[in-house]
């Protein structure tokens, strides 16, 4: 049970039958009940089951929490597939059956990203934030539709808050690195990098080096498509690889050489958040829908 919290209870709120049920339970009255322990349990049980009732119709009880899981089940295989209108729509029946209930707008936000509506997934992420404050430090997708709604200062503060939950993931310096650079410029941004552990996904230690500066573009892209020419190649590294190597250009203000970066990452059609995420930010190039930086970037050097 899902309880809103308040400040008060007004009591007038409560029919006269109900007030009085509430104040024979409060009082020592309940004591003077028979004495045979099954009766006082189903005398007690249906004196809490009314007054239940009666908060619930006087819009105290605020939502019932979905009992298991399942509702998102449907949701998320048609977002797999592509089906984004079906997903949405599913999405918004289970908000409309749980209006009170932080998940259903996280799910239905994400629904949002993915099929590249900006706006929807920012006022049902901010939603589902205002309902679960708790859920701040983790909440890096809010991060991802931070930066594509152009609120580059508070996707700076979600990947600062995010470092304190998953210290050792490239991802968060990185679209960290992306906000600041939308802001201040890739100098700035460089030099207020987070600080970050070890992670062990190929190529993303290199990313990592890119953005320090330690290692050249030209060093890492050479990494990334030496792993392309493999026998065995590893999917997931060399859409990582392309993804990055292609959100960094468009952060030095290098849309065009980013597009093919982008297009090889979204060719290896891997499946989750951010290969979609890497579709959106193509199509959104392509459109010219891009947020735009507040800070003009600094060119490439070759």
């Amino acid at each position: 049970m899902f309880i809103q919290k308040t400040t008060s209870f007004d009591c007038s709120l409560l029919s006269p039958a109900l007030r009085c049920l509430l104040k024979t339970a409060a009082s020592k009255r309940i004591g003077r009940l028979p004495r045979l322990p099954f009766l006082r349990f189903i005398l007690c049980f249906g004196l809490i089951l009314f007054s239940l009732i009666g908060l619930r119709a006087n819009g105290l009880v605020v939502a019932q929490e979905p009992d298991s899981p399942t509702w998102s089940y449907p949701i998320q295989a048609a977002i797999e597939s592509g089906q984004y209108d079906k997903a949405e729509k599913l999405a918004t029946e289970a908000v409309t059956q749980w209006p009170n209930y932080w998940r259903v707008y996280l799910t239905r936000g994400e629904a949002y990203f993915r099929a590249g509506k900006i706006a929807e997934s920012m006022s049902d992420l901010d939603e589902c934030l205002k309902l679960n404050p708790q859920i701040a430090p983790s909440f890096w997708q809010r991060g991802l539709t931070l930066y594509y709604a152009g609120k580059f200062q508070l996707g700076r503060e979600q990947f600062e808050l995010h470092r304190s939950v998953n210290p050792n993931d490239v991802e968060n310096p990185f679209w960290h690195f992306l906000c600041v650079a939308k802001l201040e410029g890739v100098e700035v941004a460089r030099k207020n990098i987070l600080p970050c552990g070890l992670d062990g996904r190929p190529p993303l230690m290199e990313i990592l080096d890119l953005i320090k500066g330690t290692k050249s573009f030209e060093e890492v892209a050479k990494s990334i498509a030496d792993m392309e020419s493999l026998p065995s190649k590893n999917a997931s590294a060399i859409f990582y690889g392309n993804y990055y190597l292609g959100l960094y250009l468009d952060a030095l203000g290098e849309p065009k050489k980013a597009e093919k970066f982008l297009a090889k990452s979204v060719a290896a059609k891997l499946p989750g958040y951010m290969p979609d995420a890497a579709r959106v930010h193509l199509d959104l190039l392509r459109a010219g829908k891009l947020p735009e930086a507040t800070q003009k970037p600094s060119p490439l050097v070759e």
